[in-house]
Order: structure tokens, then C-alpha cells, then sequence
């Protein structure tokens, strides 16, 4: 170890206010990094690098905490460092002459600079091939996302400044013991680059709070032991610790124990006979009354149990449907005594202030769902409902979709009325289907109205190659993560006759009127559903004159204030949910 070098690691500076040497922000970052892994989001993750290579998890552990440790290497530059020149902490920097080196004229980006640093250490070393060492330094590069700027090389007496960067380099893999990985084409895969990149941009954000030590006399493995203990605080002040365990039903009815075994659906009992080990994707066909829901929880519930999730997040098109979702899936945590769920789309913060995390004590509560509140961070949590875009938006190029991804990793996710999107978000959900297969997340898929076509698309994205789909109708069709599908006829528990009627009425709002006064002249409910607020806007004037007066008309569209719409809702719910009974009204 060079003395004089190393004498100088506690003047270069990570963070201002308060002072926090680089070598110490990083020891957060890889601590942090450590605990999401073993005991966070992350963790599911871990299991699948490790099941995919040669490392076991605890080699794939501090492989991945030194990757992360290192993100920020790219600050041991003068361009960055003469911007805390002022601080008496960089007194040593400043005798050397090392910040007077630094270029002027353009944005730094020390992340850019991160990639340049390592590439060059790890080809000095020898470490990884030449490939890994472009995807690893790829990656540490993009953890600020959404900047511009550029990184030049150290114009001066680059020496100094690169010993220094040695230093800290071998520091931290001294620290975490990192091995070498030899499966060149698994650790230059998208899957595993996106993962890390989530993993390495949520420990950055944990480790840059002020809770963790700034005593910089501290002896180096000393101040380690202080960040692990302090990461394992600031992870669990986060929500993110996985300390909620939902228990592996062994049957149907001990999961919904409302519902009797006699009363169960066939959709229901034949999710008990399915194997769910090795599952990548099941798809549920029936139409409404066959209970779809339960059976989809209670086939998550047994997936998390086979492949080792920790999670589910539940999709659904509206932020209405996801709210009623909300409910019932509260409802059921609290009949198992497990917390509450996770609500998740642009007005959930009005169901928030509503209510707040139950099963936990009120301090941890409170900040629990203060960090967990931006829609970017919501998929994190453990339990979660809301709409399907919050999901979509892991596949898409948008900033920090990786951490939405790494939130959906340690998770089985389902999405309901899957026939239900237009092309464009159909062409997003299979790219997200395709996501899920390489980042082994199961998925369950909810239909009434499934076109064979459609069907084909979803099943092909989950790595299925079905040469015939059956036409049956219920039917459950499952895919392993080697493609092969099976696929399951049901019966049907509604067993009922309808007749229909068709009315050219669409162009004529008056004769519609007319005609949805008529239906409920003797009593009775009927919805008038059109696809566009004008649309929803012209029959309901029409119809103030036209129904009698012991008639009650209701007008619910998205653009209400957001209070407003959220009154009408409840209201709907408490006059046609399924506990209406007397409140339901007469006509």
C-alpha cells in the first residue's frame, strides 16, 4: 500500500454538506447494496444470478456490493474535486497542487468518467475480459440518469490522480472480497446489466442520507462494520426490507375462508391440481362470475412459494378498478393479519391520505410511506395494486425504468382484463412479457374475451412456441420457463341463457336516452357507458328530462377534480359494490 497515496483517500470528497470522503460514500453504497440483496428487493435477483452461473450467492453478493461501491470512482478527478476546494478537509489535495489541474469550459460528468477509470484499472489488473469489463462499466455509468455533460481524461500529471483512483479500487475490493465471474455471456446479458443498474441507482440513493457515519477518524474496516449497521437501519426506515411473510396456503379455502369448498368454481379448484414449479406464465380464461381473482391469488401465492418471490404486483386498466382492487386485497390481508397493500397510480395519494400502513408502528409507518410515495419508487413495495402503466413503464426507455424492473424482480405479476389494451400499450406489455422471461418474473394473465391471435402474441413473448391453441372456453393455459405449454379446459359455473338485443342507437343520443329511460321506467339499474366525456356529458342532460322523479341519475367521468371524482366513486360503490344490499337504489 503507497502511504502518501493512501493518506490522501480521506481528502477526496463525495458529498458537500455534510463532508463525506469518496472512500466512505462508497463503503455506504456497497453496504447498502448488501443489505438489499440478502434482505430487500434485490434479493430474488441474487437467487437468479446465482442459479444462471457458477458463483453461489454469497460470491454473486460481493461481486455485485463491489460493482456498486465503485459507481461513484469517477469523483477522483480535479474537475470534480476543485469544486470543494474551499473545504478545509481537501487542505492535503490543495498542497499538492492536484486541484488546480482540472479543465474549465465544459459539464463533467463523473459518472462518464466512472466508465474511462475502470476500464483502464481492470485491463491494468487483468480482472474480467474484455467484454464484462465494457458491459460493468456501461452500467456503473448510467446510475444518473437524464444528464448531460461529458468526461475528458486528466490533461496534467495524470499519474497522481490515477495511483489515487488504484487505491481506492483495490480498497474496495479488498473490502468485498469480490470474485471473478468466467460466464462471459451471462454477465454481458441485458437481463443481469438492467438488474444491476436498478440495484446500484436505489443503494446510491439509501447511502446519500446523513444518518450514516462521517467520522473520518475512523479505522477503515471499523467505519464498515458502523455502514452495515446503519444501511440495515436505512433500509428498514425505507419499507424495504422483506419482513412480511405470506404464508403458503396449502389449499383454496384456507386463503379465501369466505368461500366454501362446496361453493368453490371449477376455474378455482383446478388452480389447486397445477404444478407451479418452474412456471414463467399462466393464463386464465373465463368469463366474469368464474372467480378469476381469487383463483389468480391463490396461484401467485403458490408461485411465490415454488420459484421464491417475495411479492405481487396487481395491474388493472383504471385507477377506479385498481382502487376497488385496493380494497378487497386489504380485506384479505387483514382476515391473514398481514399489513395492508401498496396502492399505486396518479391519484393514489388521495386513498393515502385516507388511510395508512397498518401493522407497523406509526414512526416507521410515516416514513415508510413518505419514500415509498413517488410513483418510480411504489413498485418496491412488497404488496402492491394499481395500474398496469406503472408496470409498462419497466419495459420502456424512461428514466429509471430499471428500478421499476428490479422493484418487479423479486415479484409475480399479474395483470387483469388482458384483452383490454389498444395496440399501443399491447405492443408495450409484450415487450414486457419478454423483460419478465429474461428476468425470470412470473406473470399471470386474466381474460373473459381473448382473441386467438392475441393469445398467441402473449404466450410467443413468455418464450412459448404452442403449435395449436385448443378453442375451449374456460380454459387455463400455463408456460414453463422452458416453453412448454399446457393447457387446461374447465367447466363453467355460469350456467345461464342470454338474449340480445341490438339498438341502432349510437349516433342518435335522444333515441339512446329514450330508450335507457324506457328499461328503467319499472324499476331496475342500467349503466349507460360511452367511450368519451362529451359523449358521457350529452345522454345525461337528456336524460335530467326525461326520467321520473324518484329516479336517481349519476354522471362519472375523468374530468372531475380529483376530490371530486374520488366522492363519486365511493359513491358508486356504496349504491352497486357488492355489499350495497339496501343502499342499492330502486331505479
Amino acid at each position: 500500500m503507497n502511504t502518501e497515496v493512501s493518506s490522501l483517500l480521506s481528502s477526496v470528497w463525495a458529498k458537500t454538506t455534510p463532508f463525506k470522503s469518496l472512500i466512505h460514500h462508497m463503503i455506504d453504497v456497497g453496504c447498502c447494496a448488501e443489505v438489499l440483496l440478502k434482505e430487500g428487493p434485490a434479493r430474488s435477483f441474487l437467487k437468479s444470478l446465482s442459479s444462471q452461473t457458477s458463483l453461489d450467492t454469497d460470491e454473486v453478493c460481493r461481486l455485485l456490493c463491489y460493482l456498486a461501491a465503485l459507481h461513484d470512482i469517477g469523483k477522483c478527478h480535479p474537475q470534480f474535486q476543485v469544486k470543494g476546494s474551499d473545504m478545509p478537509q481537501t487542505k492535503a489535495l490543495k498542497e499538492r497542487g492536484l486541484l488546480s489541474l482540472g479543465e474549465t469550459g465544459y459539464h463533467f460528468r463523473h459518472e462518464l468518467y466512472t466508465e474511462q477509470t475502470l476500464q483502464r484499472i481492470w485491463q491494468n489488473h487483468g480482472l474480467f475480459s474484455d467484454e464484462i469489463i465494457e458491459t460493468f462499466g456501461r452500467v456503473l455509468a448510467l446510475h444518473h440518469q437524464g444528464k448531460s455533460g461529458e468526461a475528458r481524461d486528466i490533461a496534467a500529471r495524470a499519474c497522481q490522480w490515477e495511483k489515487i483512483q488504484d487505491q481506492l479500487e483495490r480498497e474496495i475490493f479488498n473490502i468485498f472480497q469480490a470474485p471473478v465471474p468466467d460466464d462471459t455471456c451471462f454477465w454481458t446479458s441485458d437481463a443481469f446489466a438492467m438488474g444491476l443498474v436498478g440495484l446500484i441507482v436505489l443503494a446510491d440513493w439509501i447511502a446519500s442520507g446523513e444518518s450514516f457515519c462521517c467520522d473520518e477518524e475512523l479505522e477503515l474496516m471499523a467505519y464498515v462494520q458502523s455502514a452495515r449497521q446503519t444501511a440495515q437501519q436505512n433500509v428498514r426506515e425505507c419499507g424495504l426490507l422483506l419482513d412480511r411473510i405470506m404464508p403458503d396456503f396449502k389449499d383454496f379455502t384456507t386463503m379465501w375462508p369466505m368461500i366454501r369448498r362446496d361453493t368453490m368454481r371449477p376455474l378455482q379448484r383446478a388452480c389447486e391440481e397445477i404444478d407451479y414449479s418452474q412456471l414463467q406464465l399462466i393464463l386464465l380464461e373465463a368469463p366474469m362470475g368464474e372467480g378469476k381473482t381469487e383463483a389468480a391469488l391463490f396461484a401467485a401465492n403458490q408461485i411465490m412459494d415454488k420459484c421464491e418471490k417475495d411479492g405481487f404486483y396487481i395491474a388493472l386498466p383504471t385507477s377506479a378498478t385498481s382502487n376497488q382492487m385496493h380494497s378487497r386485497m386489504n380485506a384479505l390481508f387483514q382476515e391473514h393479519h398481514l399489513g395492508s397493500t401498496r396502492l399505486l397510480h396518479s391519484m393514489a395519494w388521495l386513498i393515502d391520505e385516507k388511510s395508512q400502513i397498518k401493522g407497523e408502528p406509526a414512526e416507521e409507518s410515516d416514513s415508510v410511506a413518505k419514500w415509498l410515495r413517488p410513483l418510480r419508487r411504489g413498485l418496491l413495495s412488497q404488496f402492491a395494486v394499481g395500474t398496469v402503466d406503472q408496470a409498462m413503464m419497466a419495459a420502456l426507455q424512461v428514466k429509471y425504468g430499471a428500478l421499476r424492473l428490479l422493484g418487479l424482480s423479486d415479484k409475480v405479476l399479474i395483470i387483469d382484463e388482458i384483452h383490454a389494451y389498444d395496440a399501443y400499450m399491447n405492443s408495450i406489455i409484450i415487450r414486457l412479457l419478454q423483460w419478465c422471461k429474461a428476468m425470470s418474473i412470473p406473470v399471470i394473465l386474466l381474460s373473459a374475451t381473448l382473441s386467438s391471435e392475441k393469445k398467441q402474441e402473449l404466450l410467443s413473448a413468455s418464450g412459448a412456441a404452442p403449435e395449436a391453441l385448443a378453442a375451449d372456453y374456460p380454459l387455463i393455459t400455463t408456460v414453463t420457463r422452458e416453453g412448454t405449454v399446457t393447457q387446461t379446459r374447465v367447466g363453467s359455473f355460469m350456467q345461464r341463457d342470454y338474449h340480445f338485443d341490438l339498438c341502432p342507437l349510437m349516433d342518435d343520443p335522444a333515441a339512446a336516452a329514450d330508450k335507457a329511460a324506457e328499461l328503467v321506467q319499472n324499476g331496475g339499474c342500467l349503466c349507460f357507458l360511452v367511450n368519451t366525456v362529451n359523449r358521457a356529458q350529452e345522454p345525461y342532460r337528456l336524460l335530467k328530462d326525461r326520467i321520473t322523479a324518484d329516479t336517481e341519475l349519476l354522471i362519472f367521468h375523468a374530468r372531475y377534480t380529483a376530490e371530486r371524482r374520488q366522492q363519486i366513486e365511493d359513491e358508486c360503490v356504496s349504491k352497486f359494490g357488492k355489499d350495497a344490499g339496501p343502499q342499492r337504489p330502486k331505479k
